[in-house]
């Protein structure tokens, strides 16, 4: 019986660490420049800066920024901008959104995925 539990045990101490061993978002925030202060509110020129410190991970492991105007003057429902994916080992990756024109008022959402499942959600406004 004991060692049926042991192996029990095992498999899911292996399982467990499998599960892991795709990296994790340590921190994620929206910034002012690649090396800039943390913010939520950006003005209508200016370029959005998503910075995402990676932990723990194997050089294969993907994140993408998927950026979206939520709630945003000119347009009518919540509509996706842009997505760019960056493989990396442990780093801090800086996803960046820029735009030729003013941006339109209102509130903009980045969803951070790790490896293709959605780990955070980043909102932040233009005003």
């Amino acid at each position: 019986m004991k060692f049926i539990e042991a192996l029990t045990l095992t498999a899911i101490l292996l399982a467990t660490s499998a599960c892991s061993s795709g990296g994790s978002i340590q921190d994620a925030y929206m910034a002012t420049a690649p090396d800039g202060l943390r913010t939520i509110t950006y003005g209508q020129t200016d370029t959005f800066y998503a910075i995402v410190l990676l932990a723990e991970a194997p050089a294969s492991t993907e994140v993408t920024a998927r950026w979206f105007a939520v709630e945003v003057g000119g347009v009518e429902g919540e509509r996706q901008l842009e997505e760019t994916t960056s493989t990396s080992a442990d780093a801090e990756l800086t996803f960046h959104l820029s735009n030729n024109m003013h941006w339109p008022l209102g509130l903009y959402r980045v969803d951070i995925l790790l490896n293709g499942e959605l780990d955070r959600s980043l909102e932040f406004e233009v005003q």
